[in-house]
């Protein structure tokens, strides 16, 4: 079972980008979040807060400050498994309440 991370944390950040329907990429989410690696974060929700089965990634090619190519990692939930979620837990529902009187 998935855990809900404290309000105020990283990782409830981007759960709650996610779960608003939002795509959370590494790079923009470095300036949201004011972090330096917010891999770390995402990383740590998916897999120490068993999220993982619920979030989508891919990557994305793209082209750095430099010129180089690179691929950006795009996490989201789609439609159907937030709705999903929403239904089978009522915490949810309160999380994002929470969130949004913080």
């Amino acid at each position: 079972m998935y855990k809900l991370p404290k309000i105020g944390t990283h990782k409830a950040q981007l759960l709650i980008q996610l779960l608003n329907g939002n795509v959370v990429r590494n790079s923009k989410a470095k300036n949201d979040l004011d972090s330096a690696n917010p891999a770390t974060a995402m990383s740590q929700l998916r897999l120490d807060d068993n999220w993982n089965e619920y979030i989508e990634r891919k990557s994305i090619p793209s082209k750095s400050s430099t010129g180089h190519d690179v691929y950006v990692k795009e996490y989201y939930m789609d439609a159907a498994t937030i709705m999903k979620l929403k239904a089978n837990d009522p915490r949810i529902e309160k999380y994002l309440d929470q969130h949004r009187k913080s």
